[in-house]
């Protein structure tokens, strides 16, 4: 089972690599402290998706299995490869995380980490939350408060 390796139990870096080699390079120059993305998005269907991420994970100690430039058209074969091959971690948008939470748990995946995308809005405070595949236009996208800083 994969993990993350949080730096001081706090914070984890997640990149992408250009390969294999690259991607074990990146988590060793970050003494582990790294998920290294692989994006659903560059493979035709979920099973080429496990097949290279099962690749990945052999070599790799930390998987985080990403959408493909935050696109919510992905959220459907980044979970499902997530619950054949349960990474340390999943990208999703904010309403596949429950559909991810749900195809983790009934393959044994609990453990995989799930984070909800959101993006700046320019405004301090205000993140855009993409619900899914039909955006409104840029600009007339709803913001929401960036939730509270807790001590």
């Amino acid at each position: 089972m994969q993990q993350i390796n949080f730096y001081r139990n706090r914070v984890a870096i997640n990149v992408l690599a250009k390969d294999i080699a690259n991607a074990r390079e990146i988590y060793d120059a970050a003494e582990g402290h790294a998920a290294i993305g692989v994006l659903s998005a560059q493979f035709a269907s979920v099973e080429d998706g496990v097949q290279e991420v099962k690749r990945w994970m052999a070599e790799v100690p930390c998987i985080s299995v990403g959408l493909g430039a935050g696109d919510p058209a992905q959220y459907y074969k980044a979970a499902m490869i997530a619950a054949k091959v349960h990474p340390a971690h999943v990208n999703q948008t904010f309403t596949g995380c429950g559909f991810a939470a749900g195809a983790l748990a009934a393959t044994g995946g609990e453990k995989t980490h799930i984070n909800a995308l959101v993006s700046p809005t320019g405004t301090p405070g205000e993140v855009l939350i993409s619900t899914g595949v039909r955006k409104q236009p840029r600009g007339r996208r709803p913001a929401f408060p960036a939730m509270p800083r807790y001590a």
